[in-house]
């Protein structure tokens, strides 16, 4: 395998990882969503609509799962960079689908919110992107807002 193909595949599996790792035990990656003022009814909706992506996430990152380890596995084995190529190749439409997935729960959470809250949602993550502030810009909260 050469150089240059052992650093992608080195990139490809460590950015797949992170992304599957989820929100973690502290909640969503989204602070500061108390600023919005949510009523009762939004943060119903809000935990519907991310209850729901999470359940259709589920089945993709398990596919994601298997496929990173047997691309871990073709690695450590020597397997031809043609072999390697055909997996990652697999991997790409299901990270495709993921992004997908949270894509349209943002747009469901976006559309529940007023005016003044779409206001206040854009104060609130002007600076952030999916690698924190400073970071590229995101469509939306990679796994939906904080629960209160």
């Amino acid at each position: 395998m050469t150089r240059v193909m052992a650093v992608g595949l080195v990139a490809v599996l460590g950015g797949t990882m992170l992304l599957a790792q989820g929100p973690g035990p502290a909640g969503p990656r989204m602070h500061g969503m108390a600023a919005l003022e949510l009523t009762d009814a939004q943060k119903a909706q809000h935990k519907a609509i991310f209850a729901s992506e999470r359940e259709s996430a589920r089945a993709v990152e398990e596919q994601l799962r298997t496929i990173r380890s047997t691309m871990t596995q073709a690695a450590k084995s020597g397997a031809s960079e043609a072999n390697i190529d055909l997996l990652a190749s697999q991997e790409a439409p299901l990270l495709g689908q993921l992004e997908s997935i949270h894509a349209k729960a943002f747009a469901k959470f976006y559309g529940t919110l007023t005016a003044g809250q779409k206001a206040k949602y854009e104060a609130l993550t002007a600076h952030r992107g999916p690698g924190g502030p400073g970071g590229p810009r995101h469509h939306g909260p990679e796994s939906g807002p904080a629960q209160e």
